[in-house]
């Protein structure tokens, strides 16, 4: 279950709970809610790639549960970045919860090359 909560409740209308612009970075037990996105990975001058996310709630609470705790565009928005980022993972327990958000939960504008797996969206 994540531990450290990101709330966005009082952030600008068009804030990031988390903009990644680097590569091989890991993102894990993390509760981000109410931001416009919750984790943003974009090109940052360069390819941005072989980044991962495990064990997050991304526009839900701790508990798993919605309510008015998500995004109000992507949950998790993969955009212009190089390959080999990774979305949860193949073992137990490295899935992300992934929901209440006002766009696509997991939005991925890269063309291929990364990995989503055991997630729950929805």
């Amino acid at each position: 279950m994540p531990d450290i909560v990101l709330d966005g409740v009082l952030a600008p209308a068009s804030a990031e709970g988390l903009r990644i612009r680097s590569s091989n970075n890991v993102i894990r037990g993390l509760v981000v809610v109410r931001f416009d996105r919750g984790i943003e990975m974009r090109d940052g001058g360069g390819p941005v790639g072989n980044n991962a996310v495990y064990t997050c709630h991304i526009g839900v609470g701790r508990d798993g549960e919605g309510g008015s705790t998500g995004h109000r565009d992507h949950g998790i928005c993969v955009d212009g970045t190089g390959t080999g980022t990774e979305i949860g993972g193949p073992n137990p327990g490295e899935g992300n919860v992934i929901s209440g958000n006002g766009a696509h939960g997991l939005g991925d504008y890269n063309g291929g090359g990364n990995r989503y797996r055991g997630n729950i969206i929805g």
